[in-house]
């Protein structure tokens, strides 16, 4: 069953890392600094994937859901502020919910992971 837990993050991690690999080429054409940051995004979704795969410890899940939040927040903001260095928000387009869409599974699928990993206290006995 943990194994089944850990698969689902990893594919949808590994989905939005396409999606984003993807999309790096035109957002070095807008600018390098956009370019840098979907291309280290991509890298840090294949790094969080693995550490989900080969040791799904509480810390890494929730570091999962860390990125992934980031991650939509960030997209969100951009949708309302303008980048740094432009001189309009982003627009809203389906490639974008698609990706948020997964980051989205992502982050459920990691907290769930983070509730089965986490280490339990026992609640202390009362003493009659």
């Amino acid at each position: 069953m943990l194994l089944r837990r850990r698969i689902g993050p990893d594919r949808d991690r590994l989905v939005s890392a396409a999606l984003h690999a993807g999309l790096a080429p035109e957002h070095f054409a807008e600018a390098t600094g956009y370019g840098l940051f979907f291309s280290a995004s991509v890298v840090g979704e294949a790094i969080v994937a693995a550490a989900i795969l080969s040791r799904p410890v509480a810390v890494v899940s929730l570091a999962g859901v860390v990125v992934a939040l980031g991650r939509i927040v960030a997209w969100a903001v951009f949708r309302i502020v303008p980048p740094p260095g432009a001189d309009a928000v982003e627009q809203v387009d389906l490639i974008g919910l698609i990706t948020k869409g997964t980051e989205t599974v992502a982050l459920i699928a990691c907290g769930m992971l983070w509730h089965a990993t986490r280490e339990r206290v026992p609640a202390p006995r009362r003493s009659t």
